[in-house]
């Protein structure tokens, strides 16, 4: 076993952040490429955790708290080479399993290091703080001084949003999935994301980022009462323009059209007298000469008490219908009269 061990680290050591594996030969213990793999130390602990029988577990529960180590440290084997090989996404899945499993700082140190490669440097830069600070299998002294370097690394190319947010207390979703700030602010890796912030009552409000790398930005979402909101749409729609006023009033229009109506009265008496004298002179319709005068007045004041009754109607009802109209919407119909060889016409367009 402490020689599988010790192959592994001389074999799969890896180069520092991602760099291809260098092929040269070290002992176990001070191999320079075991140092910088994201987790060969786990490897060569397999070379020292040789059991003897008097360190054989005593109970079920030593018992499978060791098959999980030795679990884990196989996974870590695999891990490390899927990351010699570039298959970082593997190589962390990989790792993240052995963490589940034997959760140590160089788990943690080894993702971290792996997601830096994949190009999630917000992920890679909470793995590596993580790696600092956690005391289960901590750091060499040469890992925790590569971790901050590396740290430094990824934190160089995320992209800070510092987000002014009122109330406080609303809910914030990234691209739809929910997310908090940290000191009123967002880390992200470059790219685009669509911020929502929503609170019950509240009208949401959207914001499309377009983060760059090592880049900060700020942006602002007030949420507004939705009472509110409604109030201040009201007040901020346009007056309604009053309805321009007429020439000619309804009232008036009404007025003519009676007049011209009773107009037609005495003309229609003299044509109506001019065709009485035609009837008793003109026996069986037959006039003679001295009567043309009395039969042309009579066709000229009938054809003027018809004008003058079609006229007079057609006034009275167009002003009756206007001011009908104006009192129970306040705008103004448009109404159209023509009169021809058979009569006049009305027309009107509105609301009745």
């Amino acid at each position: 076993m402490g020689v599988l061990a010790a192959g592994i680290a001389c074999v799969s050591g890896l180069a520092p952040f991602g760099a291809h594996a260098r092929a040269q030969t070290h002992s176990a213990d001070q191999s320079p490429d075991a140092d910088q793999s994201p987790d060969a130390d786990q490897s060569p602990d397999t070379a020292d955790s040789t059991a003897t029988a008097e360190d054989a577990p005593e109970s079920e529960a030593a018992a499978a708290q060791g098959a999980n180590d030795d679990g884990a440290r196989q996974l870590v084997v695999r891990a490390v080479g899927e990351y010699n090989a570039g298959r970082y996404e593997e190589a962390y899945a990989l790792f993240v399993r052995a963490h589940e499993l034997e959760p140590t700082a160089r788990t943690l140190r080894s993702m971290g290091m792996v997601l830096f490669e994949l190009r999630r440097y917000v992920d890679a830069a909470q793995r590596l703080s993580a790696a600092l600070v956690e005391t289960r299998r901590p750091l060499t002294d040469a890992q925790r001084e590569q971790t901050r370097v590396l740290l430094e690394r990824a934190r160089q190319f995320v992209a800070r949003v510092v987000v002014h947010l009122s109330p406080e207390d609303a809910i914030l979703t990234l691209d739809g999935a929910p997310v908090e700030l940290i000191d009123g602010e967002l880390d992200l890796d470059a790219g685009s994301y669509t911020l929502m912030a929503q609170c019950e009552g509240c009208r949401s409000q959207t914001a499309h980022i377009r983060a760059l790398a090592g880049e900060q930005q700020e942006i602002s979402l007030t949420l507004s009462n939705l009472s509110e909101t409604s109030m201040s749409s009201l007040s901020a729609q346009p007056p309604r323009p009053a309805a321009p006023r007429s020439l000619v009033p309804p009232g008036l229009l009404l007025g003519a059209g009676v007049a011209l109506a009773l107009a037609a009265v005495p003309t229609g008496m003299a044509s109506r007298q001019a065709q009485n004298k035609l009837q008793d002179q003109c026996p069986r319709n037959i006039c003679d000469g001295s009567l043309r005068a009395t039969r042309d007045r009579a066709n000229r004041f009938a054809l003027v008490t018809d004008v003058l009754w079609a006229t007079g109607a057609a006034v009275s009802v167009t002003g009756l219908i206007w001011l009908l109209v104006r009192r129970s919407d306040g705008r103004q119909p448009q109404v159209s009269v023509a009169c021809g060889p058979e009569g006049c016409a009305l027309g009107a367009i509105g609301n009745f």
